[in-house]
């Protein structure tokens, strides 16, 4: 992931959203599930992960949840970067088998190991998931 200073404009996106999505809504969840994807890309980055902030809590998509982690990584904002994998581990990610109890691709991705710390992995490790 890269950061991105200048990119597509909002009223692009918004338009994208209109030509392949028309039945939703940029101001709304599964508006944002499916724009965030190209935004993290395409976007100006600090104004993508604002618009992430508005949906996070609410955001199904587990890519979203990583996407920001790393992206709050660059701009070296590492408390955003904790609160984006807590939502990915607890309210996203599901265990699909009993012994599942943390999402594998939290090491999947070299830049997050950086904020992995012990405090952070025993959050994940007990909170509840998929509140």
């Amino acid at each position: 992931m890269d950061i991105v200073e200048n990119g597509n404009k909002q009223e692009e996106f918004v338009e994208q959203l209109k030509k392949y999505r028309p039945k939703l809504d940029y101001s709304s969840v599964e508006g944002a599930e499916y724009l965030l994807h190209f935004m993290f890309e395409k976007y100006n980055t600090i104004l993508a992960l604002k618009y992430y902030e508005i949906y996070a809590d609410k955001i199904k998509n587990e890519d979203h949840h990583i996407n920001a982690a790393r992206l709050y990584i660059k701009i070296d904002n590492k408390e955003r970067a904790s609160e984006a994998l807590l939502r990915f581990s607890c309210k996203a990610w599901l265990p699909v088998e009993h012994i599942q109890i943390v999402p594998m691709k939290l090491w999947m991705f070299e830049d997050l190991h950086s904020i992995l710390t012990q405090a952070l992995k025993d959050k994940i490790l007990y909170s509840p998931k998929a509140n």
